[in-house]
């Protein structure tokens, strides 16, 4: 008989990825529940926090911001700006 301990097997179960970070116009869409062409109107109008420009023609928004804004009642930009304070 061996002093060694049993040694165990497991299988690794795939690792989920990480949530993004950063969503664009279509998952922001997804994630409010609302149409891609919404979230084009409601930033047009600042009904949205600012989003993130990369390039010309791309627009991304902090996935935990926009948790945070929704948490927070969804308040117009300026408002949602003002209530983030010095927060960053």
């Amino acid at each position: 008989m061996s002093n060694l301990p049993a040694v165990t097997t497991r299988t690794a179960s795939p690792a989920e990825p990480p949530p993004p970070l950063l969503l664009d116009v279509h998952a922001t869409a997804r994630a409010l529940g609302v149409p891609q062409k919404t979230v084009g109107n409601w930033n047009r109008s600042g009904r949205l926090p600012m989003p993130i420009r990369m390039g010309r023609r791309s627009l991304f928004w902090r996935a935990d911001e926009l948790a945070d804004w929704v948490r927070r009642g969804c308040p117009t930009r300026q408002r949602w700006e003002s209530m983030k304070g010095g927060r960053r």
